[in-house]
């Protein structure tokens, strides 16, 4: 009984951790919106101008590729849980892109990506893979070749990441590996 209620205390940390970084990140994003308008107004612009140069950018350290913010974590390697945890410290969560080739395009773009990367997908009670956060959260994973390695995914895993060489296309592993991870600011 007493395990269970150290879990429950656990996880109810966890999910205070994650508002809490959301929560830092909306201040910063505020912050940044009230500079936006203050830049262009001076500059004779009108309201319109200031609201969409805003919602075009990311919050440091993210970077806008194709409408979507990703930031990859290559300094410690971390499991999947806790890779989920990190990114929620910076505002966002694990990348679940709208579109997987803008995150492939992404990793390309980076000088020595890492090998393997944690991202935001994982494997529901049914056996079913699912994106687990931002604008995707609960949609399903595109299943085919040109998402997953061959032969995967396989029951060595519940947790999703990609395989840098295989053109960064899936696989799954214990969640508790360590990797370094991808992660998603969400607008």
């Amino acid at each position: 009984m007493f395990q269970d209620d150290m879990q429950t205390c656990k996880t109810q940390l966890t999910t205070v951790m994650e508002e809490l970084g959301r929560f830092k990140n909306f201040n910063s994003r505020l912050e940044q919106l009230e500079e936006a308008r203050n830049v262009l107004n001076e500059e004779g612009g009108d309201d319109k101008d200031w609201a969409a140069a805003a919602y075009t950018s990311c919050p440091d350290p993210f970077v806008n590729l194709n409408g979507e913010c990703f930031f990859l974590s290559a300094v410690e390697m971390l499991g999947w849980e806790d890779a989920r945890r990190e990114c929620g410290r910076l505002g966002g969560d694990l990348a679940s892109p709208r579109s997987l080739p803008s995150l492939r395009e992404y990793l390309r773009s980076i000088q020595d990506p890492p090998e393997y990367l944690w991202v935001g997908g994982s494997q529901n009670d049914d056996g079913s893979w699912v994106w687990s956060s931002g604008y995707q959260a609960g949609v399903p994973v595109d299943m085919s070749k040109d998402t997953w390695n061959e032969e995967v995914p396989s029951g060595s895993g519940k947790c999703m990441g990609l395989f840098g060489q295989s053109s960064f296309r899936a696989y799954n592993y214990d969640c508790k590996e360590r990797d370094y991870f991808v992660c998603q600011y969400y607008f």
